[in-house]
């Protein structure tokens, strides 16, 4: 227990020490993801963007920098580790592009380390982050391929809940709604989804104020789950 303690605290350092580094720089070459995306499926609102830079060897491949952001300490270190990760610790042996595009997301937190020491809910967090980096290296290398090196980027990931055009019926107004993880709410979510709203899901996390008190502790999270 101490150590898995020791481990969460060491990636909540990282998040600190991330704060205190001077804005990233890139070569004039890399091409990136033109705006932070949301990452869905994660316990914190954690956004993420992808630049890719041509290695040295060879130009058709590419070393892959990952920036990232967090609302909560403990999600902005595992951003930080996942980025340095991939970033590797120098030019000659990084992590490419293919490389990562070939990685299982769900087996990242093994490959770490860390699937016992993370709650379920962060263990699928990182692999929603890695299936989202994916997506934008691919993106990216599509975008690369037939068009050069224009700048690329998708329109940011919202945390909606969007059906398609039901019969051809209009889209009616955008709706927010509050769950509650209870049958009433979940009923009223569906009706309003079966009219054809767009319904913007809210959760309202309550508890644990003082995230570095309770390392490795999410009661809401199984709260959410039921």
């Amino acid at each position: 227990a101490s150590s898995n303690e020791n481990l969460l605290k060491q990636l909540v350092e990282l998040t600190n020490s991330k704060k205190s580094e001077a804005t990233e720089t890139f070569p004039d070459n890399c091409f990136s993801f033109q705006q932070m995306e949301r990452v869905p499926g994660c316990i914190a609102t954690v956004h993420v963007k992808t630049t890719l830079i041509p290695t040295s060897d060879n130009p058709n491949e590419y070393r892959v920098l990952v920036q990232g952001s967090s609302d909560a300490l403990l999600s902005g270190g595992l951003v930080e580790l996942l980025s340095k990760v991939l970033a590797g610790s120098d030019t000659e042996n990084c992590v490419t592009a293919s490389d990562v595009l070939k990685l299982q997301p769900e087996a990242l937190t093994t490959a770490l380390g860390l699937q016992n020491v993370l709650t379920r809910g962060r263990n699928d967090g990182m692999a929603s982050m890695m299936r989202v980096i994916q997506r934008q290296i691919q993106s990216l290398l599509d975008v690369k391929s037939d068009e050069g090196e224009q700048q690329f980027g998708e329109k940011n990931t919202e945390a909606s809940i969007e059906t398609s055009n039901v019969n051809g019926s209009e889209r009616k107004p955008t709706v927010a709604m509050l769950l509650s993880g209870g049958v009433d709410s979940s009923v009223a979510m569906h009706l309003l989804l079966r009219q054809n709203y767009n319904v913007t899901a809210f959760y309202l996390r309550i508890w644990l104020e003082d995230e570095l008190a309770h390392l490795g502790e999410c009661p809401w999270e199984d709260d959410l789950q039921v």
